[in-house]
């Protein structure tokens, strides 16, 4: 026997919050809990510790977004393949606003490069498998997408095409070569046009060096 759990979507986040606090005596604004859900970003743990924690700071009354401000400290999990991810999404102010977590915690470009440019990789060779008309599923099994990222992939593949990502991979080593100090430029705002370009597809390409 086993259980099947599904991620909450976006939209049930707050509702979920809500429940959670109001299980532990606590209430809170539309506002506060709103401020909840950007601090946690959708990580389930660390909002059931943040509640926790709310549990023994306020025992009780009306929490507002002050308030919430005051007592929740940024849970927020930001890491490569969260920046990727929310890139991958279509997702262009979050993916840049983990960037910017990530610098200010003392990351390296070369250091974040990696993980982005192995997927553009693999929306390539997917995006080749489609325009010859091969099998996409397979393609996609190939490069070792998770069933739970196949339809995120496929929105993907919608807002661009094969000369896209191969734009993208280059402009991945131009990064790369500024982070060296091979090239001249600002490696996090070459970064920053990759993932701009990432999310927005096709319509994003005069952003890149190749377009």
């Amino acid at each position: 026997m086993f259980l099947l759990l599904w991620p909450l979507k976006p939209q049930e986040m707050p509702v979920w919050l809500g429940r959670r606090l109001r299980s532990h005596g606590l209430h809170a604004t539309d506002e506060a809990i709103a401020q909840l859900v950007e601090r946690v970003e959708g990580n389930l743990l660390a909002a059931a510790q943040e509640i926790d924690k709310l549990a023994m700071l306020q025992p009780s009354g009306m929490m507002d977004e002050s308030e919430m401000a005051s007592l929740v400290a940024d849970s927020a999990r930001f890491d490569v393949f969260g920046l990727t991810e929310a890139a991958i999404q279509g997702d262009a102010p979050r993916a840049l606003r983990i960037l910017s977590s990530l610098r200010a915690e003392g990351e390296s470009v070369q250091g974040l490069l990696s993980w982005p440019a192995g997927q553009i990789q693999a929306l390539l060779i997917i995006a080749e498998a489609d325009e010859r008309g091969g099998n996409v599923a397979q393609a996609m099994k190939n490069a070792r997408i998770w069933d739970s990222k196949v339809e995120e992939f496929r929105r993907a593949m919608r807002r661009a095409d094969r000369a896209h990502y191969q734009a993208l991979l280059v402009q991945c080593a131009h990064v790369e070569r500024i982070g060296k100090g091979r090239e001249a430029g600002d490696p996090w705002q070459e970064m920053e046009r990759l993932l701009v370009a990432l999310a927005q597809g096709r319509k994003a390409r005069p952003l890149l060096r190749s377009a």
